[in-house]
């Protein structure tokens, strides 16, 4: 019988021995990175001082499991010096993320980070962490207490919607953008300050956060903080029924996207001095005639005087603007004379003109392209072509920026050459060029949007000349006979369909300093062998990265032989 008993307790022993605090377990990893997990036995105890929680709903707070939380568990995964959480498993209600893993900081919350930890109540983010990513805390329905770093610079797609119970959340100076819904559907939220720091903030972040406590002026909602609270122009006062003229505060700094969309009834808007963005959307389809934009401004968001149709003069003073995003004048058929200042870095797709329609924008028109500028540089950026026929086009050496699809559909165009002048390069700036054969890159150029060479049929080679950290989504997308491409060792991060439905390439060589691949990158390339630096996946590059390839190679796999890539015998 004491035989039997004994025998009973050794699992017991076992289970004992195996939940100590501090353990650690390493999955299978190799080179710099890896993917592991730190299990910590810590608990707190749950947050007092409940007895007034959400008295703006009428629900009831989930209660805790009788037994009590079960400890958390970290998932981490390094990126170079960098670690990143990738993944949290458990039952606490507290939680104070670990500053370091493997002596590297933790410098992101990844994607889905939390996900369904519903009963989590508080969580403290550590100093080193910049970045916050789609999703983390998303739907966390118990969380009511949120520590955020002064080394925060970025918040994605809705980090924190959906969480019922939160009402007051502090956002630290330091942080610079705000993704779209972020704080969507908190419908307790009451307080929110926001730092002087911001400088972007996306739609539908405050959208169904029906508490929030506003500051209103001259018929306009404002967040902000103790110093500045007219910071953000967050709505439109929902007694300003069809307003005409709409003057912001002078602190203010940022409005908000759609915040006067199809307000028809405005005919005047004054933007003042000091402020940097102009949101999505922002003034879309109203009555406007004239809008002087200050030289404060940085950005000018996507769709933000859309549909504005008698919309006649649009004056941009000073040089600061930054970027003009995709329609942001489309469809502001009125509109004749705009400047581009110097400092502009990115012209969207059809920024000013709507899709397929000419535009009334008196271009600057040089040997066959359409540019715009200013009076030190009229050919500053490189916006369409005249006719969309010509077989043969030659960019203006003085031309800084290509803006995004300038060359779209220019089918009869076998040539091209990027003068060293240019430095930016819009996103799809060659989409479906469908005679392009060959294409070099200068080092001149500082950035490369998305799509850039998707769909050109007769491509045969690309030549990077430059250093881009980044190779982004559709890259070389449907580019059947593209058989020749270099990929620079300042990549980082190579987006998804990077090279799909290829059937020309027979070597492609990923460098070790590629440290994130998104799912589907290279896809239907039947012929292409593909050489990876590194002993096995790195941490980050997705599930599904690459697929229908003849082969992949990993380091201990293949070799140089006279300069050419080739599996070992």
């Amino acid at each position: 019988m004491m035989k039997k008993a004994l025998i009973g307790l050794i699992p017991l022993l076992f289970a004992l021995v195996s939940c100590r605090t501090g353990d650690i377990t390493s999955s299978e990893s190799s080179g710099s990175d890896s993917s592991d997990s730190v299990t910590s036995s810590t608990t707190s105890s749950e947050n007092s001082g409940s007895s007034e929680e959400n008295p703006g709903s009428s629900e009831e707070r989930p209660s805790e499991d009788d037994d009590g939380p079960i400890p958390l568990s970290f998932k981490f995964a390094t990126i170079g010096e960098e670690a990143v959480l990738t993944r949290v498993r458990g039952s606490d209600t507290e939680i104070t993320i670990p500053a370091t893993y493997e002596g590297k900081p933790v410098t992101r919350i990844g994607e889905d980070a939390f996900d369904g930890l519903t009963k989590l109540r508080k969580v403290v983010i550590p100093e080193n962490v910049r970045e916050i990513g789609v999703n983390a805390f998303n739907s966390l329905t118990n969380l009511d207490d949120i520590t955020f770093p002064s080394s925060l610079r970025v918040i994605k797609n809705y980090a924190f919607a959906n969480i019922p119970y939160i009402e007051t959340v502090t956002l630290p100076e330091g942080l610079e953008e705000i993704g779209s819904s972020v704080f969507s559907s908190c419908k307790s939220l009451k307080n929110i300050s926001l730092p002087s720091s911001l400088k972007k903030i996306e739609g539908n972040v405050f959208s169904g956060d029906t508490m929030l406590k506003t500051t209103t002026y001259e018929g306009v909602e404002y967040l902000g903080n103790t110093n500045n609270l007219y910071l953000f122009a967050y709505a439109l006062n929902e007694k300003n029924i069809s307003p005409t003229s709409v003057t912001f505060h002078t602190d203010t700094k940022l409005i908000g996207g759609s915040l006067l969309e199809g307000e028809n009834s405005v005919t005047s808007i004054t933007l003042n001095e000091g402020l940097t963005f102009i949101g999505a959307g922002a003034f879309r389809e109203t009555s406007i005639t004239e809008i002087t934009i200050p030289s404060s401004v940085k950005e000018i968001a996507t769709d933000a005087f859309t549909g504005c149709t008698k919309l006649v003069t649009c004056t941009i003073n000073g040089n600061s603007l930054e970027t003009i995003g995709n329609q942001a004048f489309s469809g502001a058929s009125a509109l004749t004379t705009i400047n581009i200042p110097s400092s502009v870095k990115e012209i969207g797709s059809y920024a000013f003109s709507k899709f397929d329609e000419a535009s009334s924008l008196q271009y600057n028109v040089k040997d066959g392209g359409r540019y715009l500028g200013n009076s030190e540089n009229p050919y500053y950026a490189f916006i369409e072509l005249e006719d969309k026929n010509a077989t043969t086009f030659s960019l203006n050496p003085n031309t800084v920026l290509m803006a995004g699809q300038c060359l779209r559909d220019a089918n009869n165009i076998a040539t091209f050459s990027i003068p060293t002048s240019v430095k930016y390069i819009g996103e799809s700036a060659f989409f479906q060029m469908s005679s392009l054969t060959s294409i070099v890159v200068p080092e001149t150029v500082l950035s490369m949007g998305s799509g850039l060479f998707g769909t050109c049929g007769k491509l045969t080679s690309i030549t990077l000349n430059n250093h881009p950290t980044e190779l982004g989504s559709g890259f070389a997308d449907s580019c059947p006979k593209l058989a020749s491409l270099n990929i620079p060792s300042s990549v980082k991060k190579i987006g998804g369909r990077f090279i799909t439905r290829n059937e020309a390439m027979q070597s492609l060589v990923i460098s070790s300093s590629v440290l994130e691949i998104q799912k589907g990158a290279i896809d239907d390339a039947k012929k292409l062998f593909v050489f990876i630096e590194a002993e096995s996946d790195l941490a980050f590059y997705e599930d599904g990265w690459c697929s229908g390839v003849a082969k992949r190679y990993y380091g201990g796999q293949w070799e140089y032989k006279n300069g050419v890539p080739s599996p070992k015998q």
